[in-house]
């Protein structure tokens, strides 16, 4: 994910830290929600050499100078921040300033995972199987009027404005189940004898994942009465 938030470390003399502040704020940095002027500031020490050419504001060239500075810590927005580094140049007095850019991606991600589009569509078929070991009824051959959903999520969409097309999803799930529409499920191979509601989910969801690789495919349902329920899907990772 491209991030849109970066943290900025300014390291600069006490005596300019006003007019830095000032700078900041005017570029639009330290832009949080509802407020502005976000930004934090402690005292460190700093240490540089000037070398032969160089134009130091402060100490001597090949000497080891120290000095007391601010570091100074605020967030910019990616669209501000070639502004807000002008900004930070046009006032800062050390020929060389350092100008930390770090890039809030973690952060945005976990700020965002709990926001996102998701989009759902349905098919059906109908179809025989028996539970091997299953030690019950549905050890005997019976058959199901299968409902399947499939689940596609994202944070993202397209030009269009669409997560994914229902279109594209809705054919791609019709085509899987009607490879499974009126067969004995034990007879294929990929469910290993026991075509259960679970592994049923899991390879619509495989198929599905085969047809449409970068389609944000989240679950696949597979409804075998209104009330029974089995779902196969892809975990969130924190």
């Amino acid at each position: 994910m491209v991030t849109d938030l970066f943290k900025l470390e300014i390291f600069i003399p006490r005596s300019h830290f006003e007019t830095l502040r000032e700078a900041l704020s005017s570029s639009g940095a330290g832009h949080l929600g509802n407020y502005d002027s976000c930004l934090s500031w402690s005292a460190v020490s700093g240490c540089w050499r000037p070398l032969k050419g160089s134009s130091p504001y402060n100490g001597i060239e090949g000497v080891l100078c120290e000095a007391e500075e601010y570091k100074v810590e605020v967030c910019c927005s990616a669209e501000k921040l070639r502004d807000t580094v002008s900004a930070i140049r046009s006032v800062h007095p050390y020929e060389e300033p350092v100008i930390n850019i770090i890039a809030l991606t973690a952060l945005k991600e976990r700020i965002d995972r709990n926001q996102y589009y998701e989009v759902r569509v349905e098919a059906d078929f109908a179809a025989a199987h028996y539970l091997e070991n299953y030690h019950g009824k549905c050890e005997n051959l019976h058959g199901h009027n299968y409902r399947v959903l499939a689940h596609a999520r994202g944070d993202a969409l397209s030009e269009g404005g669409m997560l994914l097309d229902f279109g594209v999803l809705k054919k791609a799930l019709r085509e899987v189940c009607e490879s499974l529409d009126h067969r004995n499920l034990n007879d294929l191979a990929v469910f290993a004898g026991n075509p259960s509601a679970e592994r049923i989910a899991a390879h619509i969801f495989r198929e599905l994942k085969q047809r449409l690789p970068e389609a944000p495919l989240s679950a696949v349902d597979v409804y075998e009465t209104p009330g029974s329920r089995a779902r196969y899907g892809v975990s969130e990772k924190g």
